[in-house]
């Protein structure tokens, strides 16, 4: 069954089904009827689409495709330096801000969601890496060592956390990326800490 083609209205619905029920209850957390339920098919329909695991799989890549078409974007017009990985994390921000089911999805997997398939990383997550990795090659600004890997999971992790869980003020409210103050505050604070743990400038 193919999810991409228009004619699919079936495949394309399960898709997007199965993307919302993994963001929001992780992979240990749906079953294959609820998949089939929710999408309004047969089990059968499910099974042929992959089953749970192979649509598992098609909403990380569907995730894992939009975020590297925006990546890809952005390194077309961003320069190979600081103020550059500034602009791309804004993109990168920008896009889980609209996305929010991305992030959902790789919150759950941190909790060993899914851990019976073991390369979710390597075909998904790692690959983004890599490529900005690659662009910011010759700037010396990244390099696919320890360091860069502990600095890009410290940004992550601040993303995660306040796109899935928001920021919680001292009156007890909490603002998420739909309070425009909220996000502008946040994004200010990611600006500050990507120059805490970038290398410090040359000279």
């Amino acid at each position: 069954m193919s999810f991409e083609s228009s004619d699919d209205e079936a495949g394309a619905r399960l898709l997007k089904t199965a993307l919302q029920l993994f963001a929001s209850l992780g992979y240990d957390g749906t079953t294959t009827d609820m998949l089939a339920e929710a999408a309004g098919v047969t089990r059968e329909t499910v099974m042929r689409a992959g089953g749970r695991a192979g649509l598992y799989h098609a909403a990380m890549q569907h995730a894992n495709d939009e975020l590297a078409e925006i990546t890809r974007e952005a390194l077309t017009r961003v320069s190979r330096d600081r103020a550059g990985l500034h602009a791309l994390l804004d993109a990168h921000m920008d896009f889980y801000f609209e996305h929010p089911e991305s992030l959902f999805l790789w919150s759950h997997r941190a909790l060993s969601d899914a851990a019976d398939l073991t390369d979710i990383e390597e075909r998904y997550s790692r690959p983004i890496y890599r490529l900005v990795a690659d662009a910011f090659g010759g700037s010396r600004l990244l390099d696919l060592t320890d360091e860069y890997r502990m600095s890009t999971n410290i940004l992550d992790w601040c993303l995660r956390g306040f796109v899935v869980g928001g920021i919680q003020k001292f009156d007890g409210t909490v603002s998420g990326p739909s309070d425009p103050h909220a996000r502008e505050s946040f994004r200010a604070s990611m600006h500050r800490l990507m120059e805490a743990v970038l290398p410090p400038e040359a000279g």
